[in-house]
């Protein structure tokens, strides 16, 4: 027992000379350990001042020799959870406008085929707009001169006179005439008295004017003056027998 007391004592004595060695040779850093190791029992302590019954010691956070070489990269850690999503951000500015294209785009397909429409009026016949006539004196209306129209009498127990349209009437009827347009009409009279067509200062007959009971009388007017509010007409007639 006496024995292991002694080499006690002497490992302590060298550790505390090789202690205050190292503090007396190296300077001691903030994270260096400052504690004192009794001299008889060897325990240790820290604190920066030592009795005098033990031995300073310094207790290094890093050792005196070399850093060792950097260890290799760990492996990549797992991906993490996905973020909450961010607010909506503010509104941009609006854009410039874009520059305007004048060139003309393709030609669109053909569209359907629309509805069938709803069956227009009745006609007239041939190429003449029929206007039946009573039987009374009338005047032939600008409108009905210009259109074309056959004058039906069917029914006429009296001679009656048919009075023509002014010139000026004629024209605004006509719309667009020239000087030399023409237009043509024609009295059909079937019935037992004659019908005599009768003029005016600017709606002139060149000639008679009378269409007898079974007769087809062709009339063809031309503007002769065209003269704004005094438009002139002059008329001629081209007779046909209704049974030839």
């Amino acid at each position: 027992m006496k024995k292991f007391l002694k080499y006690r004592t002497q490992l302590i004595l060298v550790l505390a000379v090789l202690t205050s060695f190292l503090f007396d040779a190296v300077v001691v850093s903030a994270a260096d350990i400052a504690a004192c190791a009794n001299k008889r029992t060897g325990v240790m302590r820290v604190a920066s001042v030592c009795k005098k019954t033990e031995y300073s010691i310094v207790l290094r956070q890093e050792g005196l020799g070399t850093v060792g070489p950097t260890g290799d990269r760990g492996p990549t850690g797992p991906t993490g959870a996905r973020g909450p999503t961010g607010a909506t951000g503010a509104t941009g500015a609006t854009g410039a406008v874009g520059a305007t294209t004048i060139s003309k785009g393709d030609t669109g397909a053909t569209g359907a085929t629309g509805d069938k429409g709803a069956t227009g009026a009745t006609g007239s016949v041939g190429k003449y707009a029929v206007v039946t006539l009573a039987d009374a004196a009338v005047t032939l209306t600008a409108a009905q001169l210009v259109n074309n129209s056959l004058f039906n009498i069917i029914t006429m127990g009296t001679a009656r006179t048919l009075t023509m349209d002014t010139g000026a009437n004629i024209a605004l009827a006509y719309n667009g005439e020239v000087l030399g347009s023409s237009f043509e009409f024609v009295i059909w009279n079937r019935g037992a008295q004659s019908a005599t067509l009768a003029g005016n200062v600017t709606a002139i007959l060149d000639d008679s004017g009378v269409v007898a009971t079974n007769r087809i009388v062709k009339f063809l007017c031309m503007f002769t003056t065209i003269t704004a509010g005094s438009e002139i007409v002059n008329c001629r007639s081209l007779h046909k027998d209704v049974n030839s």
